[in-house]
């Protein structure tokens, strides 16, 4: 790891916690947390800056593209790490918050918490697949560079979440 990349690092947590501090000074804010009281905010903040390692996995990620038009895993075990164990960690805090929130609840209906959560995520999904999908389009000056039917499987895989 070269002192660039350990300098990047420290500028976006850096980045990362000033604006957290300047968001919660304002009085807007602070009522809207003052709601979020049954939260769990130890939680919440460490998968806050587990996003933000991942975040910065994935710009590193992309910047070695940019010079090398390959996209390959960081050298740097540390920064390899840094995506992998991140997700690991960041999806286990959320199981066990989300398990803790339907105990807590008493959830007997199961259709209408699924239909809920699905209401509330599947509408970003499609939004940013579709924005992903204009900007491959752009990129690629709206010309199918592979074949329709790997493209229309490889579509449904990343919709469904289904590996086939």
């Amino acid at each position: 790891m070269n002192i660039l990349t350990l300098l990047y690092i420290i500028l976006v947590y850096s980045i990362s916690v000033i604006v957290i501090f300047f968001i919660l000074k304002f009085k807007k804010f602070q009522n809207y947390f003052s709601v979020l009281r049954n939260r769990n905010n130890g939680f919440d903040g460490l998968r806050g800056l587990l996003g933000i390692s991942v975040f910065i996995h994935h710009t590193i990620i992309w910047f070695d593209f940019s010079k090398l038009n390959i996209w390959k895993l960081p050298t740097s075990n540390f920064l390899s790490q840094m995506g992998s164990t991140s997700v690991s960690l960041f999806f286990m805090l959320t199981a066990f918050l989300f398990t803790k929130k339907i105990i807590h609840n008493n959830i007997n209906n199961w259709f209408i918490f699924f239909k809920k959560r699905f209401l509330r995520l599947f509408p970003l999904y499609l939004f940013s697949v579709l924005i992903m999908i204009t900007l491959i389009f752009f990129n690629t000056d709206f010309e199918f560079r592979t074949n329709f039917l790997i493209l229309l499987k490889s579509t449904i895989h990343n919709f469904s979440f289904y590996n086939f």
